[in-house]
């Protein structure tokens, strides 16, 4: 795969924004364009692939953090890059054993 040349040829100035929005997603030459990077058969694996423990972890230490400030009844969490779900699906999993927490909390995923 070649590289957008012209992309970076007309620009005098790059901003950062810009520079990741063509690496990742220009749709010839864009990371992410490919196949699936992620997984085994991908570039890389992340933590939420590998184990369920890493999920669970954050989500004890997520309600730990609402427990310490106050137990508000509108809590939210955002995850940025959910990619294949594989952190939320085990998060909710685990909320399932909170159920205070699990009413309080509105999960919101922003994936590109």
């Amino acid at each position: 795969m070649k590289p957008n040349l012209n992309f970076f040829k007309n620009s005098k100035k790059l901003p950062v924004d810009k520079f990741f929005n063509n690496v990742l997603y220009d749709k010839k030459f864009g990371y992410y364009s490919k196949n699936n990077p992620f997984g085994k058969n991908g570039d890389f694996v992340t933590p939420p692939i590998i184990t369920p423990l890493f999920t669970e972890i954050i989500t004890v230490w997520i309600i730990a953090f609402w427990i310490k400030i106050g137990k508000p009844k509108k809590f939210s969490f955002v995850e940025l890059g959910p990619g294949n779900g594989a952190f939320c699906k085990t998060f909710c999993k685990t909320l399932k054993s909170f159920p205070n927490f699990e009413h309080s909390i509105k999960i919101y995923l922003l994936e590109r």
